[in-house]
């Protein structure tokens, strides 16, 4: 059986000092996050795009400081994180108010009702530009446009919206799209 020879005031001066290593690595940390969060906030106020839907967006593509700072602990120099997380920052490219793109994939991003008024152009296109020209003229008349609409409206949102996937994400209150 092992003995240590350490005394009771000899290893709480050890206990002291790990308790106050991780104390420093604590606060290491949050300065870092903090960092993090003015990056994403001066990125964010540089765009056009508004704030809570590129918040949404950032987040759903993973690089919102809360799900970045999850990675933080794999990564010995600390400089080297905040630079690569700059980096992919700047790597989104936003089109307008709401497309943006990040790593070639292209995201529409939209409210409930920006969804549902994008869905009714898009049917509506649809009809006037692939099913009326198909349809004679005096027969025109009798074809149910609405009727249409809400079979295809069955299929929901994504299947006319998401060119890349025919898929509906919501994120924090917005829809998104993959468009490319």
């Amino acid at each position: 059986m092992l003995y240590l020879n350490l005394n009771t005031d000899e290893m709480l001066e050890q206990r002291e000092k790990i308790l106050a290593k991780h104390k420093a690595l604590a606060v290491e940390k949050e300065a870092i996050l903090e960092k993090l969060q003015q990056k994403e906030t001066d990125f964010i106020r540089s765009q056009i795009m508004e704030r809570e839907r590129l918040k949404a967006y950032l987040s759903f593509i993973g690089l919102d400081c809360e799900a970045v700072s999850n990675m933080y602990d794999e990564y010995l120099d600390k400089q080297i994180f905040i630079n690569e997380y700059v980096a992919s920052l700047e790597r989104i490219i936003i089109h307008d108010e709401t497309m943006a793109e990040y790593e070639g994939k292209e995201y529409l991003i939209l409210t409930d009702s920006e969804a549902d008024q994008r869905w009714n152009e898009y049917l509506d296109n649809f009809i006037d530009e692939c099913i009326l020209p198909e349809i004679p003229e005096g027969l025109q008349s009798y074809f149910d446009s609405e009727k249409l609409k809400n079979n295809a409206k069955l299929d929901g949102r994504g299947h006319s919206l998401a060119g890349y996937d025919w898929q509906e994400h919501e994120q924090s209150g917005f829809y998104l799209y993959r468009v490319v």
